[in-house]
């Protein structure tokens, strides 16, 4: 609520880390393809989680971060439960009742915990969309049907979150599935239904192919390549002691980590038992797809508790990059979405039927429910258990069982009953947001950017009281990250740099799952100075206040020239002679290969009696560019302190000239005497081919609508 009413602003997780000094950073220079500010330069239109292309999360282009985010959440909020409620009507299912299931998916708990996670909220909301997408393929079975679950598609997969993507894929496929008549699979009008609904599928992939190729060869490049480790996966799983976290809002079994989260809540967790008790014939359907999601979303959230999980681990590739298990209490969410719909529309045809048995099974379900929260409130009292947590539990579970045990007898009235069960979930469902978003006052960042204005390539080491470095934090660029992925060249470098000169495959992944943060331990090594850094900056709280210093740090400049270069094609071999003692590191540049060089293509003349110092410096630094003064006063290279990565492009006088990659992971460029100015630009291939796909396929898209339309 501060948020909204407060004047304050969320920084959990990503908002803090990532989200906001992105955005406060980003401002100024518009829309870009490049972050210089994290990793010494990350292509950030690749990073998938940052949705750069899906197109609400411009807004953070327009409004201030703090304006932005909580403008963004409220619509994507409002998307889960508007698409939830729609879908539902198609269901035939009645209003309130709709609303009643709309209401607890747009605030179910994991999402109202994580909603700070914008790339997982907005994929979230979307899931919805693609359910009437396969609804209306089903219903109508045509080509337009096709085309709106491909693009329905494409916008879950421009949104950004991988793991909700897979779970969009599984949620879609079951209820497809589950609406084939198997029977008369060979029949032409079936065969022709499951053609489209893979077309739709295959055409969402090329939709996305402007996110989707530069992701791809940026995953290769990084620390995901392969997924998480296994034993990483699973070290979160639940135990069966931990299952009072699904209707208990005390944070999660894992910690005081969002995203461990598999909060439900006691009320919501009450109708989904009793809609199968409630259910009318025509539903059993929709009862048995729904009720496998929900199965399955419980039983994946247990991690290796549940041997289901270890196998799908090891069978499908994808499900390595779902970090925690808890992640599929969203499968859960959609599944009971439905059953509560249901549950609330049927309440009031017990009396009405005069439904003994039904009555009598949901008594013994009510009586359960009774007894389980008197067990859990001792038992969370005994033990000395978060408060907070339990009173909403207690308000809501006694508030609910009284409900529904007088509902039975036609009790207080059936619309009145609804709007009550519509309270009671909204009640549940924020008892765990607000009993843990951390806010803070809304100038937070602001007033941590005021060291950095003006200094547009700044470079901050940022470091916590415990010693962690942290990636973009407080509107700071840094060498080091959490969140974001690292390129897997960067990772060995820096733990070379810390006297690690081996990184394997197993330690990659142990380093991504844990969100690439990378402690620099060596700060006056050879290889820490090429990276350049300006500062270290340090926040530490005092006597209740925040005090903050910022150190300077002696390290190289960002760009020089070097008139020697070597050949070494190991990387390790490389690093290693770079750090040597004997070796001229600020004269020679090591190489991977040989150097294909051009000759010289200058127009400018040049007086060989004319003596100038060699000399260089930065006269214009954007994102996506960068441009150096230079004097060279014989053929040499120009050492640039920023990643390498394919797409950067340096024209020299107008000429282009090839980048170079140097000294393990940095750039270079060839230079003449006679050169004056060398700019540097980014223009990845794999986005302007990923573009074309897209535009052709929007435009194949188009004639296909138009055509089935006539």
């Amino acid at each position: 609520m501060d948020p909204l009413f407060g004047g304050k602003i969320l920084v959990q997780g990503e908002a803090g880390s990532w989200f906001y000094p992105m955005n406060s950073l980003d401002k100024a220079w518009g829309f870009h393809l490049w972050n210089p500010w994290l990793y010494s330069g990350v292509p950030s239109f690749a990073e998938m989680k940052g949705g750069i292309f899906y197109p609400p999360n411009w807004i953070f282009y327009i409004a201030p971060a703090d304006k932005g985010m909580v403008l963004f959440m409220m619509f994507h909020y409002f998307l889960a439960g508007l698409s939830a409620y729609i879908f539902l009507r198609r269901l035939d299912m009645d209003s309130l009742s709709s609303l009643g299931g709309g209401v607890f998916y747009a605030f179910f708990g994991f999402v109202m915990i994580n909603g700070s996670d914008l790339s997982l909220l907005s994929s979230y909301s979307l899931v919805p969309l693609v359910l009437m997408a396969v609804h209306n393929l089903i219903r109508r079975g045509n080509l337009r049907s096709s085309l709106l679950l491909s693009f329905s598609f494409a916008l879950i997969i421009l949104a950004g979150s991988v793991p909700v993507l897979f779970i969009a894929v599984v949620v879609s496929l079951l209820y497809f599935l589950g609406h084939l008549n198997i029977q008369d699979f060979s029949r032409p009008s079936q065969m022709k239904l499951v053609g489209f609904f893979f077309m739709g599928l295959f055409l969402s992939l090329l939709l996305s192919a402007i996110q989707l190729a530069p992701a791809t060869e940026f995953f290769y490049r990084s620390s995901l390549e392969g997924g998480y480790e296994y034993r990483d996966l699973v070290s979160r799983s639940l135990g069966f002691s931990d299952l009072a976290y699904f209707i208990i809002p005390d944070f999660s079994a894992g910690g005081s980590y969002p995203l461990t989260s598999v909060f439900v809540g006691i009320f919501p967790l009450l109708l989904t038992l009793a809609a199968p008790v409630l259910s009318p014939a025509r539903e059993k359907r929709h009862l048995l797809i729904f009720g496998v999601m929900i199965l399955l979303g419980f039983l994946f959230s247990l991690g290796e508790t549940t041997p289901l999980y270890p196998l799908f681990c090891h069978v499908i590739p994808l499900v390595r990059l779902i970090k925690y298990p808890s992640v599929f209490m969203i499968l859960a969410a959609v599944g009971m979405m439905f059953f509560i719909a249901l549950a609330v529309e049927q309440f009031y045809e017990i009396p009405a039927r005069a439904n003994y048995r039904a009555r009598d099974i949901l008594t013994g379900i009510i009586i359960v429910i009774a007894v389980l929260i008197v067990a859990l409130t001792v038992s969370y009292i005994k033990d000395g258990q978060p408060k907070m947590g339990l009173i909403y539990f207690i308000a809501t579970g006694v508030g609910g069982v009284l409900l529904v045990f007088m509902s039975m007898y036609g009790f207080p009235g059936e619309k009145a009953f609804k709007f009550l069960c519509i309270l009671f979930m909204v009640i549940s469902s924020f008892s765990a947001g607000m009993n843990m978003r951390k806010t803070v006052e809304a100038d937070y960042f602001a007033r941590k950017g005021e060291n950095f204005r003006g200094k547009p390539y700044y470079r901050t080491l940022y470091e916590k009281e415990n010693g962690s470095n942290l990636p973009l934090v407080f509107s700071l660029g840094n060498i080091s990250g959490e969140n974001p992925t690292a390129l897997s060249d960067y990772i060995r470098y820096i733990r070379f740099n810390d006297g690690v000169e081996t990184v394997t495959p197993t330690d990659m992944k142990k380093i991504a799952y844990k969100n690439n943060l990378l402690v620099i331990n060596n700060r006056t090594g050879r290889l820490f100075k090429f990276l350049s850094p300006d500062g270290i900056y340090k926040s530490e709280m005092k006597d209740n206040k925040e005090e903050i210093t910022l150190t300077p740090v002696k390290s190289f400049p960002r760009v020089f020239i070097a008139g020697e270069q070597v050949v070494i094609p190991d990387l390790k071999e490389a690093l290693r002679t770079l750090n040597s003692p004997d070796f001229r590191y600020n004269n020679t540049l090591i190489f991977g290969e040989e150097p294909y060089i051009a000759r010289n293509k200058t127009n400018m003349k040049y007086d060989e009696n004319l003596q100038v110092a060699e000399k260089c410096s930065i006269v214009e630094y954007t994102p996506d560019k960068i441009t150096v003064s230079v004097t060279p006063v014989k053929e040499s290279w120009l050492f640039v302190g920023e990643t390498y990565y394919p797409g950067w492009e340096a024209y020299v006088s107008g000429h282009q000239r090839k980048v170079f990659r140097v000294n393990g992971i940095f750039r270079a460029v060839r230079l003449y005497p006679g050169d004056d100015m060398v700019e540097m630009r980014f223009r990845p291939v794999s986005l302007k081919i990923g573009s074309l796909i897209t535009a052709l396929t929007l435009l194949l898209c188009t004639i296909l609508w138009w055509q089935a339309k006539n």
